[in-house]
């Protein structure tokens, strides 16, 4: 399964950078492993995909695989090409934050890219067992917050927090999305939704598939 080179212009700017760097180095500060003396192998919500910079292409070899590859394929590349490009040589900050309180965020509370959490929520307070496999499957793993929230990581060093709330009588089911704070200061805010974007939709195909 093979995600082909795309012409749009914020991939082949990435590819560009991606091949001007030092592989040993970008290997080092993003957690990627080998697939070749100047290829990448990088794991993303669970599932093994290689880089290729030279070929300028992305391949996987499951399942799983193709759909980050071709069903969300514009999500897949822009964020992990940008990861691998971008990704600093320091730790994690360990504080989550809301990307709509970095500048531009907005469009995660406002307009078209708003993702329904509405959604898995109500998925999650029917049946939490799926939510807890679905997790499992993308590699992540649960946390302590609201009715049920989880840890998922599109990139090794790019987590996710995902915070569900159930439903009553007077409050519909309801989720947040959080970041690491150190993703505000190193990656454009649509490459950040991107991230947040690849990992919903994954989460949402899992948890209607155990329903």
């Amino acid at each position: 399964m093979t995600d082909e080179y795309n012409t749009n212009d914020g991939e082949q700017e990435a590819w560009v950078m991606l091949q001007d760097l030092d592989p040993q180095l970008v290997k080092k500060r993003t957690l990627a492993g080998s697939s070749g003396s100047e290829s990448f192998s990088l794991m993303c919500l669970g599932r093994k995909l290689d880089i290729n910079p030279a070929e300028r292409s992305i391949t996987g070899d499951s399942r799983e695989a193709e759909l980050l590859l071709q069903d969300l394929g514009s999500y897949t590349r822009l964020s992990v090409l940008r990861y691998l490009v971008h990704c600093p040589d320091e730790p994690l900050h360990n504080e989550w934050i809301k990307p709509a309180s970095i500048p531009g965020g907005r469009i995660f509370d406002q307009g078209t890219h708003v993702l329904p959490l509405n959604e898995p929520a109500a998925l999650i307070q029917k049946n939490p067992g799926a939510a807890k496999k679905a997790c499992a499957g993308l590699g992540g793993h649960l946390q302590d917050m609201g009715d049920l929230s989880m840890v998922l990581y599109p990139m090794p060093r790019f987590p996710v927090l995902f915070i569900f709330w159930y439903g009553d009588e007077e409050f519909s089911p309801a989720g947040s999305i959080l970041i690491d704070a150190l993703w505000q200061s190193h990656l454009p805010i649509d490459i950040i939704w991107a991230a947040a974007k690849l990992s919903f939709e994954m989460l949402l195909k899992l948890l209607k598939q155990y329903i």
